[in-house]
């Protein structure tokens, strides 16, 4: 008899405990992987979702600023950009805005398949286009272990992470 009670009292306090951290909307999902916790948040039609407290992928208007000039400002660099790696962080724009340039192909390596499920289970125009594009090959596998890994030469290399060692940014923007 105790043990029946004990889990729908540890699942109520479990999601008070969530709220009382997550107080900036209404947290829709909730979710550890074997990589980290992810948390998403509503705020009207806005989504946030959270990656070990760090927002990841604002959706479906994204922090456009920022991400236009990540994106435009990168793929500028070079003459004629056509292979792009994406190192964690493509969702939620990033793809989009690359996708507007005259590219042949994204690699977009993220280390946690749970985080890219999450956001497909609350879908957006913008994140369905980003995520199913014909010219978007998504990798689940650590961007390091990628760019250590690859024998593929890319254009331009964007990385929404910064726990690369020197070393392995070096390696990834000769290739």
């Amino acid at each position: 008899f105790l043990f029946s009670l004990i889990g729908p009292v540890a699942d109520r306090l479990h999601h008070l405990s969530i709220s009382e951290q997550w107080k900036v909307g209404k947290i829709v999902h909730y979710q550890n992987s074997i990589y980290g916790n992810i948390v998403v948040v509503k705020k009207g039609e806005q989504y946030t979702f959270f990656f070990d407290g760090i927002p990841v992928v604002t959706t479906p208007l994204p922090d456009v600023t920022h991400t236009e000039d990540l994106v435009h400002l990168s793929l500028l660099s070079h003459p004629e950009p056509r292979e792009i790696l994406v190192i964690s962080g493509g969702a939620g724009g990033v793809i989009n805005e690359i996708l507007k340039h005259k590219i042949k192909r994204v690699d977009y390596a993220e280390l946690d398949p749970v985080l890219l499920q999450v956001v497909q289970k609350f879908p957006t125009p913008l994140t369905e286009r980003e995520l199913s594009h014909p010219r978007v090959h998504i990798k689940y596998v650590d961007g390091r272990y990628f760019v250590k890994e690859t024998d593929h030469k890319y254009d331009v290399v964007l990385i929404g992470i910064s726990e690369l060692s020197k070393q392995e940014k070096q390696k990834a923007k000769h290739t």
